[in-house]
């Protein structure tokens, strides 16, 4: 197979600002007032592969429409004939939906693959994507053991309102436990299906302050909105999840690719590279990755994330090898009903270089994303494709892709 005849792909630079985790680890509301909670084991459901999808919401809402700036050369005069940079104030908010995989369980520990797809008018596409660690029992305030919450009784403690009511969502009503927390700025709700111990709705409102100052000479006052709500969980059916990483990848500290990303509106394209390293080779059921992505033009501002690969994930830096000996070219993999995201094979055989190769590809309505793997689960290649503008109807596609040029 010739990479000039695979679908290139695209980089996701889209507008759009939500928190992509909840929480992470012991920050969140219930350990700030139950710490014991991280101590609790894994809910009796919980396996490798499940996933959540939570709809979120985020925004702020400035109390002023200017702020001012100290400046000389301002053309802002007050009365006493001080200049000022006058700038609009303007709010922002963003949508989207938040996917969380566990892509492994070890020893008490799980991780998770956090990925966020950006909702733009009828188009849903995938963004950054991070990973996280933690206690089984609790992690990113996505669910709690069921056990803790049966210790919990009604109360109200200074800053902390603890009931239980029913809660309807999507049709379905759920024993729920609520946990409401209020300051003089900032109140955060959470509510838990109390059977489960799965996290159904979590929001927060506060006010915050800002750069500059206001007309009055105080500091510009936010208001600031968050909201996420469940609305899928399930378990994945990946047929490579009962494997294990290959020594290879066990052992593999850096991998290098470089490649390009391009627009069709545009004449030329930019020259790009990612790195991986590994900051933890604990277990052949996960490893810790740093990625550092740095595209031409941009040096002076590489993007630098934690992510993590895991033996149930989709799209990884290494997958078990067994997922080359068990799939077959156009099988389905999996079909998300909430995200419409389609995994399938497309390709598992011998390139035309003579080296075995696993194609997998991730497909919505508007992208697709290709990851490649060599025999030992090594990721080899990335291409990917995006119509990020459809929404608003400018056909314009992006283009992304790399391959492995060095790994050691």
């Amino acid at each position: 197979m010739k990479r000039e005849l695979v679908v290139s792909g695209v980089i996701l630079s889209l507008i759009f600002f939500l928190f992509l985790s909840l929480s992470v680890g012991a920050y969140g509301l219930l350990p700030a007032f139950f710490p014991e909670v991280e101590n609790y084991p894994a809910p009796s459901w919980l396996n490798e592969g499940v996933r959540f999808v939570h709809y979120g919401l985020s925004g702020s809402i400035p109390h002023d429409k200017y702020r001012y700036f100290d400046d000389e050369t301002g053309s802002f005069i007050d009365r006493d004939g001080n200049r000022w940079r006058q700038e609009n104030y303007p709010g922002t908010s963003g949508q989207g939906l938040i996917v969380a995989d566990v892509v492994s369980l070890d020893q008490g520990e799980v991780v998770l693959s956090l990925k966020n797809y950006s909702m733009m008018g009828d188009s849903i596409l995938p963004g950054d994507s991070t990973g996280v660690r933690g206690s089984a029992g609790f992690i990113n305030e996505l669910w709690v053991n069921p056990d803790f919450l049966s210790t919990l009784r009604e109360e109200t403690r200074a800053g902390l309102r603890i009931f239980r009511a029913p809660f309807t969502q999507e049709g379905t009503i759920f024993n729920a436990i609520y946990f409401h927390s209020e300051t003089e700025n900032a109140r955060n709700i959470e509510i838990y299906d109390v059977e489960t111990g799965i996290l159904l709705n979590k929001s927060f409102t506060g006010t915050g302050t800002g750069s500059g100052v206001t007309w009055h000479g105080t500091s510009p006052h936010v208001s600031h909105f968050q909201q996420f709500q469940l609305l899928g969980f399930r378990q994945l059916d990946l047929p490579w999840s009962q494997g294990l990483l290959s020594p290879a990848s066990l052992n593999t500290k850096i991998l290098q690719y470089d490649g390009y990303f391009a627009y069709t509106t545009l004449p030329s394209a930019r020259a790009g590279r990612q790195l991986f390293y590994q900051t933890k080779s604990s277990s052949p059921r996960w490893l810790s990755l740093k990625q550092i992505t740095v595209t031409q033009g941009y040096e002076a501002f590489p993007v630098e994330k934690n992510v993590v690969s895991g033996i149930a994930q989709i799209g990884g830096a290494f997958i078990p090898p067994l997922a080359l000996t068990v799939l077959t070219e156009g099988q389905l993999i999996d079909y998300d009903p909430v995200t419409g995201v389609q995994v399938t094979v497309i390709f598992n055989g011998t390139s035309t270089e003579g080296y075995r190769l696993l194609g997998i590809q991730e497909a919505g309505r508007d992208f697709s994303a290709d990851y490649y793997y060599n025999q030992d689960g090594i990721l080899v290649g990335i291409q990917n494709l995006s119509k990020p503008f459809r929404w608003a109807g400018d056909e314009t596609q992006q283009y992304f892709e790399y391959w492995l040029t060095y790994h050691e």
